[in-house]
C-alpha cells in the first residue's frame, strides 16, 4: 500500500444527471428511516488495484478523486434499489445496472471496473482496535445511524475524507490516518494515544 497518489488532473466526481433525477425519491427513502444524514467531502478511488499494478513501476501511482457523502447515498447506496412509478409498475430505475453490466439475453453480468463505474466509490474503512490488556473493542451503532443501525460493528468505521491526505506521502499513510482518525472519534480516545 506504498504507492504513490496523485489527485492531479482528476475531476471531483458528479452524480450522473440519469440518476440524478432520482434524487428526491432516494431522500424520501432516507427521510422515512429517521435516520441522521450529515455530507462530508470525501476521497475516491478512480481505478481499481490491479491496473495499477499492471503498469510499469515508475507508473504506478492511484489516481484518486474528490466525492461527497451524499454522491454516495445517490449512487452506491442505492445499489440494491428498484425505484418503481407510483402510478404502475415500470421501472425508473435499477439501481443494479448501477455496478453490473448484462451483457447477453442469459443474464450473464460482470462488475464493473473502478474506471468505467458511474458511482461515487468513496473509500470505506473499518478498524478493530486491541487494547493493551488484550480486550477487542466492539461498538453498537446508534439508532440513528443510516448505515447498520442499532448493530454490532467493529471499534470504528466510516470512510476517507479528503482531510486524511493532508502530509501524506503514499496511499497507504492516507488509509491509516483516516482509520486513526475514525477510531479516535468513535471511540472517543485521544488520536496520541493510537499506536
Amino acid at each position: 500500500m506504498n504507492l504513490p497518489y496523485s489527485f492531479k488532473g482528476n475531476h471531483s466526481y458528479k452524480v450522473p444527471k440519469n440518476i440524478s433525477k432520482n434524487a428526491y425519491s432516494i431522500f424520501t427513502h432516507i427521510y422515512k428511516k429517521r435516520v441522521n444524514f450529515f455530507d462530508g467531502r470525501k476521497i475516491r478511488m478512480n481505478e481499481d488495484f490491479l491496473d495499477v499494478y499492471s503498469r510499469k513501476n515508475s507508473e504506478q501511482v492511484i489516481q484518486l478523486s474528490k466525492t461527497t457523502y451524499f454522491n454516495s447515498i445517490c449512487t452506491n447506496e442505492i445499489a440494491s434499489l428498484e425505484i418503481r412509478s407510483a402510478s404502475d409498475t415500470t421501472y425508473r430505475f435499477d439501481g443494479f445496472t448501477l455496478v453490473k453490466s448484462y451483457e447477453d439475453c442469459n443474464t450473464k453480468s460482470r462488475i464493473f471496473k473502478l474506471k468505467e463505474s458511474v458511482c461515487s466509490n468513496h473509500i470505506g474503512i473499518s478498524t478493530l482496535l486491541l487494547t493493551k490488556d488484550n480486550y477487542v473493542i466492539l461498538t453498537m451503532q446508534g439508532n440513528k445511524n443510516y448505515i447498520e443501525s442499532k448493530k454490532y460493528t467493529l471499534s470504528a468505521s466510516g470512510s476517507l475524507e479528503y482531510k486524511d491526505k493532508k502530509g501524506c506521502k503514499t496511499f497507504g499513510d492516507i488509509i491509516v490516518r483516516g482509520m486513526n482518525r475514525e477510531l479516535a472519534e468513535e471511540c472517543n480516545i485521544p488520536y496520541a494515544s493510537i499506536i
